[in-house]
């Protein structure tokens, strides 16, 4: 059984077990956090090698849950959440893999972090550009799947 299949079938079976009085009073989603995004990778011992030696990160979970699922989530060093969940794409979904919307890593330095991260020999889409927002650069991880470094402007951005 894959993983959100277990994910889906537990929260079914918690919310189930909600008084229905609960349920009654509830007008509006009361989503408060993101706890995880998810990269698809292909082989999760290659990935967690790969975060942790080229952006040092750190391991949370690293569970198997069943014969052939394991939940893996790592995060910058000094981060709780949200985690990033390294997860097996499978057969299914191997098509996926290298394909995952970007995902935003925030950074104190995005020039020096660049040039580390090019050391290492990440795959650098460009040099950092200033924008509006911070000054950012790009990168891929070893499957493709698209990165950004995100240093924050000394100003706060204001949208119109």
């Amino acid at each position: 059984m894959h993983r959100i299949h277990l994910f889906a079938i537990a929260a079914v079976l918690f919310a189930q077990s909600l008084t229905p009085a609960l349920h009654a009073e509830i007008t509006e989603p009361s989503i408060t956090q993101i706890t995880s995004v998810t990269i698809l990778v292909e082989d999760q011992d290659e990935a967690l090698k790969w975060y942790t030696e080229k952006l040092g990160f750190e391991v949370v979970t690293d569970l198997q849950y069943a014969e052939d699922a394991r939940w893996l989530t790592v995060v910058p060093k000094g981060q709780t959440f949200p985690e990033i969940s390294l997860e097996r794409a499978g057969e299914a979904r191997a098509a996926l893999v290298g394909q995952s919307g970007s995902t935003v890593l925030a950074t104190e330095d995005c020039h020096g972090t660049f040039e580390l991260l090019k050391e290492r020999g990440v795959e650098t889409l460009g040099e950092p550009q200033k924008l509006p927002w911070g000054t950012q650069a790009m990168f891929k991880d070893l499957y493709g799947n698209l990165l950004i470094i995100l240093e924050a402007p000394e100003q706060p951005y204001e949208a119109r």
